[in-house]
């Protein structure tokens, strides 16, 4: 594999942004290398998205993915978008519009990236989890697939929804951040994010609004797989919307495992997803 550190400038965001790719060597293609060579072969994509308080290195640095990917036709695409839970912020930047617009137009000048729906992926941990199940709900004619590995699937179920209740009142929030800074910032997430509560729910933003309403427009969605450790701190985020999925009659796949929200059990569910993608054999 060729890992490549790439630093570009998006339109979208008006920033220098950067992203790691992993990309087969044509010399490890076989029998694809020489269509490759003449431009014939365009490879499937998997965008790899990464957690709140990381960034796009930390697949490479703390899972085994390229050993996984070693052989393996395809393009993992593992981009930086900071602590935007890959939305459209209400106050900040478009960061759902990068990965969904402008990334793959990236991607596929730089790189032999297939554009069709059928050969492009999407999976995510924690955030990266929340943002591949809305990327898939939002944009299903982009994705085959989409998988959250232990994902922030129901704010609802959290005690996130509390922060919300705290914008606007800035003695409280003042208080907060000199009393627990890390709390603030979490405070400062939904501000930036999302604005209100009442800016939230039943948003675009909001998961729970959308199984039912992909279900009433008939949306052909992409197959889901998603997957969380029953000791992992936000366990209890996943079987609500699990709940919202099955009312609506939406297909998918959920499988609970031993584990925590670290990356012993990510290292494993990528592994995992990549098989359950259909990228890799095996079980």
């Amino acid at each position: 594999m060729a890992w490549m550190d790439i630093h570009f400038y998006s339109e979208i965001l008006g920033i220098e942004s950067e992203m790691y790719v992993l990309i087969p060597e044509v010399r490890c293609l076989n029998k694809r290398a020489e269509n490759v060579q003449e431009g014939k072969v365009c490879l499937p994509v998997l965008y790899l998205l990464h957690g709140t308080s990381q960034d796009h290195t930390d697949w490479m640095r703390y899972t085994a993915l390229e050993r996984y990917v070693e052989n393996v036709p395809l393009i993992v695409v593992m981009p930086a978008v900071r602590r935007s839970y890959y939305s459209n912020q209400k106050i900040g930047y478009n960061y759902f519009d990068f990965l969904t617009e402008e990334l793959p137009g990236i991607v596929h000048s730089y790189f032999p990236a297939s554009g069709r729906r059928e050969d492009t992926y999407i999976a995510g941990l924690s955030m990266g989890g929340y943002g591949a199940v809305k990327a898939a709900f939002m944009r299903p004619d982009l994705y085959a697939a989409a998988a959250s590995l232990s994902g922030m699937l129901d704010f609802r179920a959290d005690d996130h929804t509390a922060y919300f209740h705290l914008i606007g009142d800035e003695a409280a929030l003042f208080k907060l951040k000199n009393d627990n800074y890390y709390e603030y910032r979490r405070v400062m997430d939904h501000v930036m994010d999302w604005g209100t509560i009442d800016d939230f729910n039943g948003s675009d933003n909001d998961l729970n609004a959308w199984p039912l309403r992909a279900a009433q427009r008939g949306d052909r969605l992409p197959r889901l797989y998603l997957t969380i450790g029953r000791q992992d701190e936000i366990y209890h985020t996943n079987p609500p919307f699990i709940r919202k999925l099955e009312e609506a009659g939406i297909d998918f796949t959920y499988e609970e495992r031993e584990g925590e929200h670290n990356w012993e059990f990510w290292d494993k569910a990528i592994l995992r997803v990549l098989k359950w993608f259909g990228l890799k054999d095996g079980r």
